[in-house]
């Protein structure tokens, strides 16, 4: 029998989620959400998380989708906002791992448009660590990696979505990163 693999990408509106999975995809294929196939591996992007009743729902739907079975990969797509997170951000991240019920269960961030000069900054282990611990701070969450994607200039706007090439390392970074396993249950 073979395990069904997910990988199941959160953010607030606006992170750049649709726009990961069109160049994951290599064409336009994602606008707002939905649910795709790609080398056997089922990509799931959120809906559009506009208020407390959303992500109720949404955190609810996917620990109902985890309890189906299979192999789960969970990447949080953020964006920051004067050096930090916003603070929605953590109530989503804390929403979906709650209602999944495991505080256990490995979560992958994506920092999603960061300055070229922050992602060469994070190049150094030492600031990397001492930014990391900052914004994850008290959160309580088993995050197991950080990946730092520079923002791009000019290759997307607001009217038009447009396949750009995908940063070096993030198809890596996406078949590394640490998921968990789970059978179906009722």
């Amino acid at each position: 029998m073979t395990i069904k693999q997910r990988r199941i990408f959160f953010g607030l509106p606006g992170a750049g989620k649709s726009t990961l999975f069109n160049m994951i995809f290599g064409e336009a294929t994602f606008h707002a959400h939905g649910k795709f196939k790609k080398n056997g591996i089922t990509y799931v992007e959120c809906p559009r998380i506009d208020s407390v009743a959303d992500l109720n729902k949404f955190s609810n739907e996917t620990a109902e989708y985890v309890r189906k079975g299979g192999f789960f990969q969970l990447f949080f797509v953020v964006t920051l906002e004067k050096g930090k997170f916003n603070p929605v951000t953590w109530k989503v991240v804390h929403s979906i791992v709650d209602a999944i019920g495991d505080k256990n269960v490995p979560v992958s961030v994506i920092l999603n448009k960061v300055s070229p000069s922050t992602y060469r900054a994070m190049k150094d282990e030492e600031t990397r660590r001492t930014f990391e611990d900052r914004i994850l701070e008290g959160e309580g969450l088993n995050v197991t990696n950080i990946y730092y994607y520079i923002r791009q200039e000019g290759l997307f706007d607001e009217e038009e979505v447009r396949v750009g090439k995908l940063q070096d390392g993030f198809e890596e970074f996406l078949n590394t990163a640490i998921g968990f396993e789970t059978v179906p249950y009722e």
